[in-house]
Protein backbone atom coordinates (compact mmCIF):
# COMPACT_ATOMS: atom_id res chain seq x y z
CA UNK A 1 0.00 0.00 0.00
CA UNK A 2 1.41 3.36 -1.11
CA UNK A 3 1.33 6.36 1.20
CA UNK A 4 1.78 8.80 -1.73
CA UNK A 5 -1.30 10.93 -2.37
CA UNK A 6 -3.40 9.97 -5.35
CA UNK A 7 -3.85 12.70 -7.95
CA UNK A 8 -7.28 13.47 -9.29
CA UNK A 9 -7.03 14.76 -12.87
CA UNK A 10 -10.73 15.45 -13.41
CA UNK A 11 -11.81 18.73 -14.97
CA UNK A 12 -11.82 21.54 -12.43
CA UNK A 13 -9.22 20.03 -10.13
CA UNK A 14 -6.47 22.20 -11.60
CA UNK A 15 -8.19 25.29 -10.21
CA UNK A 16 -9.33 23.90 -6.90
CA UNK A 17 -8.58 25.89 -3.74
CA UNK A 18 -6.20 23.15 -2.60
CA UNK A 19 -4.10 23.42 -5.76
CA UNK A 20 -3.92 27.23 -5.70
CA UNK A 21 -2.60 27.13 -2.13
CA UNK A 22 0.23 24.89 -3.25
CA UNK A 23 1.34 27.23 -6.05
CA UNK A 24 3.66 30.07 -5.13
CA UNK A 25 1.53 33.19 -4.92
CA UNK A 26 4.13 35.48 -6.45
CA UNK A 27 4.85 33.44 -9.59
CA UNK A 28 2.04 34.90 -11.76
CA UNK A 29 3.00 38.42 -10.63
CA UNK A 30 6.64 37.84 -11.56
CA UNK A 31 5.58 36.59 -15.00
CA UNK A 32 3.39 39.65 -15.48
CA UNK A 33 6.26 41.90 -14.41
CA UNK A 34 8.66 40.20 -16.84
CA UNK A 35 6.17 40.59 -19.69
CA UNK A 36 5.75 44.28 -18.91
CA UNK A 37 9.52 44.77 -18.61
CA UNK A 38 9.92 43.34 -22.09
CA UNK A 39 7.20 45.57 -23.52
CA UNK A 40 8.45 48.78 -21.86
CA UNK A 41 12.08 48.10 -22.80
CA UNK A 42 11.08 47.40 -26.38
CA UNK A 43 9.04 50.58 -26.66
CA UNK A 44 11.73 52.79 -25.19
CA UNK A 45 14.55 51.17 -27.16
CA UNK A 46 12.68 51.52 -30.43
CA UNK A 47 12.50 55.30 -30.10
CA UNK A 48 16.26 55.95 -30.29
CA UNK A 49 18.48 52.91 -30.34
CA UNK A 50 16.63 50.61 -32.74
CA UNK A 51 15.67 53.58 -34.87
CA UNK A 52 19.33 54.08 -35.76
CA UNK A 53 19.26 57.80 -35.07
CA UNK A 54 22.83 57.77 -33.77
CA UNK A 55 24.10 56.16 -36.98
CA UNK A 56 22.32 58.56 -39.34
CA UNK A 57 22.69 61.82 -37.41
CA UNK A 58 24.28 64.82 -39.05
CA UNK A 59 25.49 67.93 -37.23
CA UNK A 60 24.92 71.60 -37.89
CA UNK A 61 25.27 74.82 -35.98
CA UNK A 62 22.34 76.35 -34.15
CA UNK A 63 21.53 79.34 -31.99
CA UNK A 64 19.93 79.08 -28.56
CA UNK A 65 16.54 80.78 -28.75
CA UNK A 66 15.29 80.05 -25.22
CA UNK A 67 16.39 78.53 -21.94
CA UNK A 68 13.69 77.13 -19.65
CA UNK A 69 15.17 76.24 -16.25
CA UNK A 70 11.73 75.64 -14.69
CA UNK A 71 10.53 73.37 -17.52
CA UNK A 72 12.76 70.30 -17.11
CA UNK A 73 15.85 72.43 -17.90
CA UNK A 74 14.96 72.63 -21.59
CA UNK A 75 17.17 74.45 -24.06
CA UNK A 76 15.55 75.55 -27.32
CA UNK A 77 17.71 76.18 -30.36
CA UNK A 78 16.95 77.03 -33.99
CA UNK A 79 18.87 75.54 -36.89
CA UNK A 80 18.61 75.37 -40.63
CA UNK A 81 18.64 72.34 -42.94
CA UNK A 82 18.21 72.68 -46.72
CA UNK A 83 16.91 76.23 -46.39
CA UNK A 84 14.22 75.37 -43.81
CA UNK A 85 14.37 76.51 -40.20
CA UNK A 86 13.71 74.04 -37.37
CA UNK A 87 13.65 74.26 -33.60
CA UNK A 88 14.88 71.65 -31.16
CA UNK A 89 13.79 71.55 -27.52
CA UNK A 90 16.03 69.25 -25.50
CA UNK A 91 16.35 68.74 -21.76
CA UNK A 92 19.73 67.05 -22.15
CA UNK A 93 22.48 69.30 -23.46
CA UNK A 94 25.86 67.68 -23.63
CA UNK A 95 29.27 67.78 -25.32
CA UNK A 96 30.41 69.42 -27.49
CA UNK A 97 27.97 72.06 -26.23
CA UNK A 98 28.48 73.98 -22.99
CA UNK A 99 26.69 72.82 -19.82
CA UNK A 100 23.14 74.05 -19.15
CA UNK A 101 24.29 76.66 -16.61
CA UNK A 102 26.67 78.25 -19.14
CA UNK A 103 24.19 78.42 -22.04
CA UNK A 104 22.59 81.80 -22.77
CA UNK A 105 20.11 82.95 -25.40
CA UNK A 106 22.14 83.63 -28.55
CA UNK A 107 24.86 81.08 -27.72
CA UNK A 108 26.03 79.00 -30.69
CA UNK A 109 25.52 75.25 -30.13
CA UNK A 110 25.84 72.09 -32.19
CA UNK A 111 22.65 70.25 -33.14
CA UNK A 112 22.55 66.64 -34.31
CA UNK A 113 19.58 65.93 -36.58
CA UNK A 114 18.17 63.05 -38.57
CA UNK A 115 18.60 63.73 -42.32
CA UNK A 116 15.46 61.67 -43.01
CA UNK A 117 13.46 63.79 -40.55
CA UNK A 118 15.31 67.08 -39.95
CA UNK A 119 12.81 68.15 -37.30
CA UNK A 120 14.10 65.35 -35.05
CA UNK A 121 17.23 66.64 -33.32
CA UNK A 122 19.23 66.58 -30.09
CA UNK A 123 21.77 68.84 -28.40
CA UNK A 124 24.40 66.21 -27.56
CA UNK A 125 26.39 63.59 -29.44
CA UNK A 126 23.90 60.82 -30.28
CA UNK A 127 26.41 57.97 -29.81
CA UNK A 128 27.26 59.07 -26.27
CA UNK A 129 23.62 59.87 -25.54
CA UNK A 130 22.52 56.39 -26.62
CA UNK A 131 25.00 54.76 -24.25
CA UNK A 132 23.79 56.98 -21.39
CA UNK A 133 20.17 56.16 -22.17
CA UNK A 134 20.83 52.45 -21.60
CA UNK A 135 20.79 53.13 -17.85
CA UNK A 136 17.47 54.91 -18.23
CA UNK A 137 16.14 51.99 -20.28
CA UNK A 138 17.06 49.50 -17.59
CA UNK A 139 15.64 51.67 -14.82
CA UNK A 140 12.41 52.47 -16.63
CA UNK A 141 11.93 48.89 -17.79
CA UNK A 142 12.30 47.59 -14.23
CA UNK A 143 10.57 50.31 -12.20
CA UNK A 144 7.50 51.18 -14.27
CA UNK A 145 6.23 47.60 -14.52
CA UNK A 146 7.06 47.06 -10.83
CA UNK A 147 4.79 49.95 -9.86
CA UNK A 148 2.05 48.63 -12.15
CA UNK A 149 2.28 45.04 -10.91
CA UNK A 150 2.57 46.20 -7.30
CA UNK A 151 -0.57 48.30 -7.70
CA UNK A 152 -2.42 45.36 -9.21
CA UNK A 153 -1.21 43.06 -6.46
CA UNK A 154 -2.32 45.48 -3.73
CA UNK A 155 -5.68 46.14 -5.36
CA UNK A 156 -6.19 42.40 -5.84
CA UNK A 157 -5.59 41.83 -2.13
CA UNK A 158 -7.96 44.65 -1.21
CA UNK A 159 -10.56 43.25 -3.63
CA UNK A 160 -10.28 39.76 -2.09
CA UNK A 161 -10.72 41.20 1.42
CA UNK A 162 -13.76 43.15 0.22
CA UNK A 163 -15.32 40.05 -1.37
CA UNK A 164 -14.69 38.03 1.80
CA UNK A 165 -16.32 40.76 3.91
CA UNK A 166 -19.37 40.84 1.62
CA UNK A 167 -19.71 37.03 1.70
CA UNK A 168 -19.37 37.02 5.49
CA UNK A 169 -22.02 39.74 5.76
CA UNK A 170 -24.41 37.73 3.56
CA UNK A 171 -23.99 34.63 5.69
CA UNK A 172 -24.61 36.52 8.91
Amino acid sequence: MSLAPQHDFRMGTAFSPDRTRRLPGSFPWVLLWLALVTIVAGLIASTNIAGGFADRARSTSATVSAKEPTNHAIVRATYEVDGRTYEVADSFIGPPNPPFDDVRVGTAVTVYYDPNAPDRAVLSEPQKRSSQEIGFLVLAAAVLPAFFVGSLWLSFGIWRAFVRAVRTARLA
